[in-house]
């Protein structure tokens, strides 16, 4: 039976990249050409979070990373992930490292959905210490600030029940 999780190897002197059904939309519009592809090449916008611990399973020393973010280039802009990996040495026949198993755990829409609760409970928590219109807004303005990539702008209006009308502020 084959396996549902995503699994790659990295194979040989050329690194190159075998992966299974589970592991291609991770690849997101890289797949196909991914597939043989340098390992390396393929990811080269996640080394700077994977190069380490890469160099070190190719040492012959398995790395494991948990619930690590990076912004990956897999559509043709970047976008942020989270994921929750390992490299682990496979021996070759002359008992040399031949390679890299490495399974993976997406973990993007857990981490954003997460972050994105804690952004509500803040909001609704210090704009419930509001005591004014103009303190609902401030405290409003600086959760949003502390929450860019979720929420990259904001607009508020007052809205003028008596006048029917609502004003931007």
């Amino acid at each position: 039976q084959a396996s549902n999780s995503p699994i790659s190897l990295a194979w040989g002197k050329g690194h190159a990249q075998i992966y299974n059904d589970g592991y291609w939309p991770i690849c997101g519009a890289k797949h196909p050409q991914s597939m043989g592809q340098d390992f390396r090449i393929c990811w080269a916008s996640a080394w700077p979070v994977i190069g380490e611990a890469y160099e070190t399973a190719w040492s012959g020393r398995s790395a494991y990373l948990e619930k690590m973010r990076m912004f990956l280039d897999r559509h043709g802009f970047l976008e942020e992930t989270w994921f929750t990996f390992s490299f682990s040495p496979v021996t070759d026949e002359a008992g040399g490292v031949g390679g890299l198993f490495h399974p993976v755990t997406a973990l993007t829409a857990q981490m954003l959905s997460e972050r994105r609760t804690h952004l509500l409970r803040d909001l609704s928590n210090r704009a419930g210490r509001a005591r004014t219109s103009e303190q609902v807004f401030a405290m409003s303005e600086q959760v949003v600030a502390e929450s860019e990539l979720d929420l990259p702008f904001m607009l508020c209006y007052l809205v003028d029940r008596n006048a029917g009308q609502a004003r931007r502020v």
